[in-house]
């Protein structure tokens, strides 16, 4: 089976998950930064900035992978036909 290279990805991106990545790169070099200069303080802080936008990216990386597997559309007919009982 030969896939398309050029052809559109039907699997929509989460533009939040690369801002996360941005941020976190972004606070871990004010951290290096601060610590390199020698202020111990700002630089602590930094760190601790960047472990909890770390584990939001992980959380909506994992989030929005889950939805994308997870068929929405589907989802009406199968609980429609699991939940209707016939009564005669």
């Amino acid at each position: 089976m030969e896939e398309d290279m050029f052809a559109p990805n039907p699997n929509k991106r989460n533009p939040l998950v690369l801002v996360g990545a941005l941020a976190t790169g972004g606070v871990l070099t004010m951290g290096l930064v601060a610590f390199r200069q020698g202020n111990m303080a700002m630089s602590q802080k930094m760190m601790r900035a960047r472990v909890i936008l770390q584990g939001a990216t992980v959380a909506l990386l994992v989030g929005t992978s889950g939805a994308s597997a997870f068929n929405l559309d589907k989802l009406p007919t199968i609980f429609s036909s699991s939940t209707t009982t016939e009564t005669k």
